[in-house]
Formats: structure tokens, C-alpha cells, sequence
């Protein structure tokens, strides 16, 4: 039987009430027992995935319409603890590889790593995600991600969440480049064009196929594409708002995982703007004067959020 503090502490990270089904929003995920770290990760792989599937998928730190638990904690769960913890919904248990677990009640299980394939194609097995999926119709590339004015930008915007796009390669004047990866989601790239970047906030030229690929060496690092997208996005600020409405500053706009601002952006401004999202001010006239920021740095933050589809505007 588990010990009772640790089903204690799984059950208060628990809202009383179960979530009910709500076809025509996100899938919410519940967690229980993983790890702060994990729950980042597995949030940053939802919502690679969900670019590519039917709908779309988040952490909800509530109990979710499918539960991910920890293997470990779920092997020591007797009937009635499993039915206090899930109810009747889905679950599915993070294994950790190598890690011998015991027979789980469950049929459902991903690796701890959080694949992106492994994870879509186990909720895509779930009878209850398959009818969800099933109602919603297969978004489109927006406009004007495809019409966006740079052709860096258009072309990170279209492939970043293609894993099977070719690499891109973007270079500044003084020879500094990077090289993006879609299939593993990172990005390479010289010291001087990713303090360009994120410093200077000065966007890089696409590079062409004939050119010199790119070569390895010390002052090389490596990025998750994540980093490079809110990045893009600030130095995007001048350009037009990503699918933005004519009358945007009257416009509602709308977060998606705004509680994990502070993995691309420590900024107070940025943090204030994230809360008060969170808080329910809605409309980006609203937000500045809320907040008291410029509006040059606002653009920075909605656009940063919208390239990252940490914010949308509602319909």
C-alpha cells in the first residue's frame, strides 16, 4: 500500500471536482507525482505536439481529462487509492527506461524522456482523445505565418514544428550564422549571432542552399528551438503582429502556459504582462495601461508570445 503522506501529496495538488470533457477546448493533462522538472518538459513536448495533431494538448495541473503518473507511485496505489487519484479517466504511466516496474492497471505508458512521437501516438490510442480528434477539423498554416514579411522569419514560423523540414541555415554580415535543426529541435549557433540576436535583437538573413554549411567549433552552442523562437519574436517586434486582427489593440489576446514565461524570459515587464493575462486582462489596450509599458515593449512580448503560441487571439 502507498504511504500516506505521498498519496497525501498527490491529492493535494488535486482540485475537488473532476474536470468534465470539453470537446471544444484543449485537451487538459493532468500530472501526478512527476517531478517540477518533468511537468516543464512535458509541457514544452505538448506543445510541440500539439502543432501537429487534431487538437491541442496542455498540462493542467488539476486532475485533466487524461492523467500522466509516475510508474513508481501508480505500482504502489491499491484499488481504492487508483480510484480517489482517476476516477474513471485515462492514464498513462511515465516509466523511467532501464527502471523494472511492477504490473500497472493501466495499458498506457510513455517513457520519461517525453518523445514527441511516443506521446502522441499513446494519447492517439486512448479511445477518448481518438473522439475528440476525430471532431475537430486539421488546422491550417495562418496566413500570416506564410505571408510573414522576412523570409527567416516565414520560414522558421512554417517549420518549426516539422520535424521532417530540411535544416536551415541564417547568417549576419560578419559571418556569424546558425544552424537549425527541426528534427531534433535545436538550433546551432555562433556565440556572436545568438548575442545578435538576443542582445542586439537583430534578425539574421536566411542562407541560401549553395552556401558553406556551417561547421563545427568551439564557439558553437546549442539551443532548444523554443529559446530561438521567443528570441525571433523580439526581434520581430516592428514587423506586423502574428495574425493579428486590424483593430489589435482593442483585440482580446488570450495565453496558453504563460506560468512557464520564465524558461525564455525573466523580464519584469514580461513577467508583469504574463500575470496580468493570467489574471483576465484581456484586450492589449488593457494590458498597457495595466502595466505601464511602452508600447514598443509590449509589441516585443505579444509578438515573442504569439511566434512562441504562448498567447493567440480569441476568435
Amino acid at each position: 500500500m502507498i504511504a500516506p503522506n505521498r498519496l497525501q501529496a498527490a491529492l493535494n495538488r488535486l482540485p475537488r471536482a473532476a474536470s468534465r470533457m470539453a470537446v471544444d477546448g484543449p485537451v487538459k493533462v493532468g500530472v501526478v507525482g512527476l517531478t517540477d522538472a518533468a511537468i516543464s518538459a512535458l509541457d514544452r513536448v505538448l506543445r510541440r505536439v500539439s502543432a501537429n495533431a487534431p487538437m491541442d494538448f496542455v498540462v493542467d495541473a488539476g486532475r485533466g481529462e487524461v492523467a500522466l503518473v509516475d510508474a513508481e507511485l501508480a505500482a504502489d496505489l491499491n484499488d481504492e487509492e487508483w480510484s480517489t487519484l482517476f476516477g474513471t479517466r485515462p492514464v498513462v504511466a511515465v516509466v523511467e527506461p532501464g527502471v523494472p516496474v511492477r504490473r500497472l492497471r493501466t495499458p498506457y505508458s510513455v517513457a520519461s524522456v517525453f518523445d514527441d512521437g511516443e506521446l502522441l501516438s499513446t494519447l492517439n490510442t486512448i479511445p477518448e482523445m481518438r473522439e475528440r480528434g476525430a471532431r475537430r477539423p486539421v488546422r491550417r498554416p495562418d496566413d500570416a505565418t506564410v505571408a510573414a514579411p522576412k523570409p527567416f522569419v516565414a520560414a522558421l514560423l512554417r517549420c518549426w514544428t516539422d520535424k521532417s523540414a530540411p535544416c536551415l541555415q541564417a547568417a549576419y554580415d560578419d559571418g556569424a550564422s546558425m544552424l537549425i535543426d527541426f528534427g531534433r529541435g535545436e538550433v546551432h549557433a555562433h556565440a556572436a549571432a545568438w548575442e545578435r540576436l538576443r542582445t542586439r535583437r537583430e534578425l539574421p538573413r536566411l542562407v541560401d542552399d549553395t552556401a558553406q554549411p556551417m561547421q563545427p567549433s568551439s564557439r558553437v552552442k546549442i539551443y532548444r528551438i523554443e529559446s530561438l523562437l521567443w528570441a525571433v519574436g523580439m526581434a520581430s517586434a516592428d514587423l506586423p503582429l502574428l495574425g493579428a486582427p486590424p483593430r489589435w489593440r482593442s483585440a482580446q489576446i488570450v495565453g496558453r502556459g504563460l506560468h512557464y514565461i520564465e524558461l525564455y524570459s525573466r523580464a519584469p515587464a514580461h513577467l508583469h504582462l504574463a500575470e496580468l493575462i493570467s489574471s483576465g486582462v484581456n484586450t492589449t489596450a488593457a494590458l498597457r495601461r495595466a502595466s505601464h509599458v511602452e508600447e514598443r515593449e509590449l509589441r516585443t512580448f505579444l509578438q515573442a508570445g504569439l511566434f512562441l503560441r504562448l498567447l493567440q487571439w480569441a476568435p
